[in-house]
């Protein structure tokens, strides 16, 4: 038997490496997928503590699950659901950070943002009123901004009756083009008659100044005029002052005269009253005296008037009147013969 000898040793296979890289590769890639996963869900806060709103509003329209949810510009949430309710109006909840809870206010809302070539956000407003948030009711109101494209349609639908109603003017005046010619004409007719009068006008004022300046000139004279009585009337007034004054002066002697003369009058007529005292003791004496005297006068004149020489010189007496109520005794001893 013949030994041969031993060959070359035959080297492994090149697929066993092969075999092992790959199940390491994808391990290493489901490593970095599942690492990748849990970094996007923890910067969109999966793992933070979570609490929920919802609001009611009339059309979710642009709006979907995932919407983000910002509060002053910062990420907060996102729109968890859309829920048809029976009365077509749509139930959208809104998931957000339970450390903000405390902050939303019962007044707290949310605006619906949408801006050209970007997806549309919800902007939470924390509100302003004193009172927090309701926690089994989250319920927060909810309004819609417009968009460029929205505010571009509701300023057309503005405009366009407003050029309808320019172009009927345009038109109405095109047809009238004559009657606005006239109406030219009238306007240009009056403003020439307003020209006119308002040249009468000016002539009426210059008139009217001249006039004011003539009954200027004559207040004056008469200011002046009245300003020289006013100086006489001073005068007199210093007059009767320094009259009076005189009056003062004279009347202390005056009133001590008067004194003087009722002093005279006084004693004057206290001797009268004496006077006439004395007489009323002595009148009747005389009272009675005198009809003896009255009647022997008589008979003396009775004799001359018997004696010859003397009656022819003396006219004979009228016959007396016995008066009708008379106690007289003369009368009634030599009545006259009838």
């Amino acid at each position: 038997m013949t030994d041969t000898p031993p060959g070359p040793a035959t080297p492994p296979p090149a697929d066993a490496g092969q075999r092992w890289l790959l199940p390491l590769v994808l391990a290493g890639a489901l490593l970095l997928a599942g690492a990748l996963a849990g970094g996007i869900a923890w910067r969109r806060g999966a793992f933070a503590p979570e609490a929920e709103v919802y609001a009611v509003i009339d059309n979710a329209a642009g709006l979907a699950p995932g919407t983000a949810v910002r509060m002053s510009g910062v990420r907060v949430g996102e729109v968890r659901a859309l829920e048809l309710q029976p009365d077509l109006t749509v139930r959208m909840r809104l998931r957000i950070d339970a450390d903000l809870m405390p902050r939303l206010r019962s007044d707290a809302g949310g605006v619906l943002i949408r801006e050209q070539l970007r997806p549309a956000v919800i902007e939470l407003e924390p509100g302003g009123a004193p009172g927090p948030l309701d926690p089994r009711h989250p319920q927060i109101a909810f309004r819609g901004r417009a968009s460029l494209t929205e505010i571009a349609d509701e300023l057309r639908g503005r405009l366009v009756p407003v050029l309808d109603d320019l172009k009927q003017v345009t038109g109405m005046l095109r047809q009238r083009q004559g009657d606005v010619a006239a109406v030219l004409g009238n306007a240009a007719s009056a403003s020439g008659e307003l020209a006119g009068a308002a040249a009468e006008m000016r002539t009426l004022l210059a008139q009217a100044r001249s006039q004011l300046g003539g009954l200027g000139g004559q207040s004056q004279a008469l200011l002046v005029q009245g300003n020289g009585a006013v100086a006489k009337v001073g005068t007199l007034i210093d007059q009767v002052s320094a009259s009076l004054g005189v009056v003062n002066g004279a009347l202390p002697s005056l009133i001590h005269r008067a004194d003087d003369t009722l002093a005279q009058l006084n004693a004057v007529a206290r001797d009268t009253r004496q006077i006439s005292a004395a007489a009323a003791a002595t009148l009747p004496g005389l009272l009675q005296a005198a009809p003896p005297v009255v009647d022997d006068a008589q008979d003396l004149l009775q004799g001359v008037r018997r004696s010859w020489p003397v009656r022819g010189l003396l006219p004979p007496p009228p016959a007396a009147e016995l008066p009708l109520e008379s106690h007289d005794a003369a009368v009634l001893r030599h009545a006259a013969p009838r």
